[in-house]
C-alpha cells in the first residue's frame, strides 16, 4: 500500500451480490464489525468493485 493511506486492508471474493449483502448483514460480520473494527480503527474505508468474469 501506499505510504499514508492505511496500515491494513482486508479483501474479500463473492460468488455475486446476493452473498455479499448476505456477509454484510451476517449476524457474525456485524458483531465483529461492532466490537472490534470500531474500537481499534480510528478510521476506515471501504470499496466494492463488481468484475464481469
Amino acid at each position: 500500500m501506499k505510504d499514508g493511506n492505511a496500515d491494513y486492508a482486508v479483501s474479500a471474493t463473492f460468488d455475486g451480490i446476493d452473498e455479499f449483502r448476505a456477509y454484510l448483514t451476517h449476524p457474525d460480520h456485524v458483531r465483529f464489525a461492532d466490537e472490534f473494527v470500531s474500537a481499534m480503527a480510528e478510521t476506515y474505508s471501504s470499496v466494492q468493485v463488481e468484475f464481469s468474469s
